[in-house]
Formats: C-alpha cells, sequence, structure tokens
C-alpha cells in the first residue's frame, strides 16, 4: 500500500474467496502506514456462523512516489 493509505483488510487474507459466504474480514486495529516496510497486523475474520478467528498478517507499505 501506499504510505499513507488505508489498507483493506481483504487484501490480506489470500484465500477470502475460498471461505463461506457472508464471511467479513476487518483490521483488529488501525494498520500505522505513515512509513514504509512490513507493518504487523492482525485481521479478525467472521463467520457467518458468529464464529471468528484473528489472523496475523504483514501489510507492505512502499516507498512514496515522492521519494523516487
Amino acid at each position: 500500500v501506499e504510505p499513507g493509505s488505508t489498507p483493506k483488510a481483504e487484501d490480506s487474507i489470500a484465500n477470502l474467496p475460498e471461505l463461506p459466504a457472508g464471511t467479513t474480514v476487518a483490521f483488529k486495529e488501525p494498520v500505522d502506514t505513515t512509513g514504509e516496510g512490513d507493518k504487523p497486523a492482525t485481521v479478525v475474520v467472521t463467520y457467518p456462523d458468529g464464529s471468528s478467528e484473528e489472523v496475523p498478517v504483514t501489510v507492505k507499505v512502499s516507498k512514496s512516489a515522492t521519494d523516487a
């Protein structure tokens, strides 16, 4: 993602299309994208039956286009 932008939790779950219809995903806490690098985050996956799980992910923040 670009520095300062808001990443989409959906982009962090590779198998999202394979999960049951109605499954939702959201970051547990906002992701700090102010600087470049790999940022640890947690995505909460909530299934249609009401159960959920927390999945650790890494959000890659790229260099700003103005820094290039």
